[in-house]
């Protein structure tokens, strides 16, 4: 299994799957960041996860060690292209 104990992880797009994806992440140890194009109403969000919201944004993504990007995600936008 990939160890990703204290990886910088960016979650592209919060719906089932990212939510899903995001804390596995947590549970395996990553510093998990999330980005997704609407707000963020969850109680994830309390345990110092960095997010962005309306926009998924070059610069939030850049310094992550590992993107991971959501079903939903339109594979044409900045962070991923």
């Amino acid at each position: 299994m990939l160890d990703l104990a204290n990886k910088k992880v960016c979650v592209i797009g919060y719906g089932k799957s990212g939510r899903a994806a995001a804390k596995k992440l947590l549970d395996m140890g990553a510093k998990v960041k999330i980005s997704d194009s609407k707000e963020i109403q969850d109680k994830i969000i309390g345990q110092n996860i960095e997010y962005e919201t309306a926009g998924h944004s070059v610069d939030f993504c850049c310094d992550s060690d590992l993107i991971i990007v959501s079903p939903g995600v339109h594979l044409d936008i900045s962070p991923i292209e």
